[in-house]
């Protein structure tokens, strides 16, 4: 079997998930909730993948292609995207805005779609997580800035 970089990054992946469970273990009840509810299914989902990257190298099914490896790095790239734009703008603004902006330029959907979905986007984050369990999320280095120019804060 070789190593490539996709049995590489799922058994990365499987040992991250799995430490979270381990720690989780050692932790009180309520404190390890969330930790194994991600945990768990993370781990068994990891595996599955780590399992099937493996059988594909092994049978040579694998035609590693510049293209591929393009793809790859577009996605880690939307998601450093997604992180700096969350820590900018907060949660509420960065998820339904970066949610918009991979759709319609990187999924090529039209923009109703990709507004509508982002507009669903931003509707279940906010009735979950604010309305619902009443849970502030991050509002952003920027948000807080720009809302005291306009009085909003």
């Amino acid at each position: 079997m070789t190593l490539n970089a996709k049995v590489f990054l799922a058994g990365l992946m499987t040992a991250i998930f799995g430490a979270m469970v381990a720690a989780a273990f050692s932790y009180p009840a309520k404190a390890a909730f969330v930790p194994l509810v991600i945990g768990v299914p993370g781990t068994v989902l990891c595996l599955i993948q780590l399992g099937t990257e493996i059988r594909a190298a092994q049978a040579g099914k694998r035609d590693e292609k510049v293209r591929d490896v393009r793809r790859e790095w577009v996605m880690f790239g939307w998601i450093v995207g997604f992180v700096m734009t969350v820590t900018l703008l907060g949660f509420l603004v960065a998820a339904p805005l970066v949610l918009y902006s991979y759709l319609r330029f990187n999924a090529k959907e039209p923009h109703w779609l990709a507004g509508l979905v982002a507009l669903g986007g931003l509707g279940l984050i906010y009735g979950v997580f604010e309305y619902t369990l009443s849970v502030t999320l991050w509002e952003g280095l920027l948000t807080p800035i720009v809302a005291g120019w306009f009085g909003l804060a």
